[in-house]
């Protein structure tokens, strides 16, 4: 049974390493956000296995709060900055694909290098940091500058569950509140944007 579940946690992962690959290259903003979404509902079903795996009913807690506020909370909120359904931001998905590659390839490295007693699984959150802080630095909206933060807590998130399984509830409390504080500078731009019509602020 266990090893079933550690499958299906392997599976879960690789689905969340997907999403990340195609929040980098997709620019519409309302697939961007449900991209987040998906990607936010298999962290929290991965968080639950692994609670099961590990009979620690903290997982259960770290899993309902991602599927609270990264699954329907957060891009709910963010949903209101998207005024149509067009509204996307400039991107280049041949570059972003091979930055992509690139990043993974890169991850595996540097994991099977400085955590050579873990299980290379670990390898993938890694992976997801180093996505988000792609998508964080390369986007220029508002919006791609909040999904690559999550992409990137999510990573942080899974990374510390895999490696020090007793910290991430800790760390989703700090990351919650921090991503609040985000949300709310989010909206202060859109009402910005709505009075004073700045371009930058569009995406």
């Amino acid at each position: 049974m266990v090893g079933i579940m550690s499958s299906i946690i392997l599976l879960l992962a690789v689905l969340s390493l997907l999403t990340a690959i195609y929040l980098n290259i997709e620019s519409y903003h309302k697939l961007l956000i449900k991209g987040l979404s998906i990607q936010s509902f298999i962290i929290a079903i991965l968080f639950f296995l692994y609670g099961y795996i590990n009979s620690d009913g903290s997982f259960y807690i770290l899993a309902l709060s991602t599927l609270f506020f990264r699954a329907i909370i957060v891009p709910q909120m963010l949903t209101t900055y998207v005024k149509s359904p067009f509204q996307r931001s400039k991107t280049n998905p041949s570059i972003f694909s091979i930055t992509s590659l690139f990043i993974i390839l890169l991850s595996y490295y540097l994991y099977s290098n400085v955590f050579s007693g873990f299980s290379l699984i670990g390898a993938i959150p890694l992976a997801l940091v180093f996505l988000g802080f792609f998508i964080l630095a390369s986007r220029r909206s508002t919006l791609g500058k909040i999904i690559g933060y999550v992409v990137e807590e999510n990573g942080i998130l899974v990374l510390t569950a895999f490696l020090v399984p007793t910290l991430p509830f800790i760390l989703e409390a700090g990351v919650t509140l921090d991503l609040f504080g985000v949300l709310i500078v989010l909206v202060i731009m859109k009402d910005i944007k709505m009075d004073i019509n700045y371009p930058e602020l569009r995406g």
